[in-house]
């Protein structure tokens, strides 16, 4: 009996065509779930990038303003609700210009990268001297990535 059970085993040279449609419905069982799951991460990386690159626009304006790089920064007197405050609008083709941050990719869009002129940082020295940045990333075309964020908010 065990012979003949060997011998049947070793006739055995493919699979049915049960046993590769069954094989195929898996794999697109599988891929339906992975591709839509790999898009949501991409777009996720893309968006953290975007606030990385935020975040490094905020912390190239903080080094101008330690630096007391007036051809970079300079602080104008503004008045809002019966309150004067000093504000300087740094844009990003300053940063990079000056060499306090190197030139960055847009991960959305490679050709054409960041706004230069859209793209600042705005300082903020209230009467207490304390400082507050906002940060506004903008693409050449379309609406902002990070529209006026503190660091806090990103």
């Amino acid at each position: 009996m065990f012979k003949a059970i060997k011998k049947k085993l070793k006739d055995q040279r493919g699979l049915t065509l049960v046993e590769l449609l069954a094989v195929v419905v898996i794999l697109g069982i599988i891929a339906a779930i992975a591709v839509p799951s790999i898009g949501n991460i991409i777009e996720k990386s893309k968006t953290d990038a975007h606030k990385s690159t935020a975040l490094q626009m905020i912390n190239a304006a903080r080094l101008a303003v330690t630096n007391n790089d007036s051809e970079v920064i300079s602080f104008s007197d503004v008045t809002e609700n019966n309150t004067t405050t000093k504000k300087a609008t740094v844009k990003l083709s300053a940063l990079e210009s000056h060499g306090y941050i190197d030139n960055i990719v847009n991960p959305s869009d490679k050709s054409n990268g960041y706004n230069k002129e859209t793209s600042l940082v705005v300082v903020t020295k209230g009467a207490d001297g304390k400082l507050t940045y906002k940060v506004t990333l903008k693409p050449t075309t379309g609406s902002a990535y990070v529209d006026g964020k503190s660091p806090e908010d990103l």
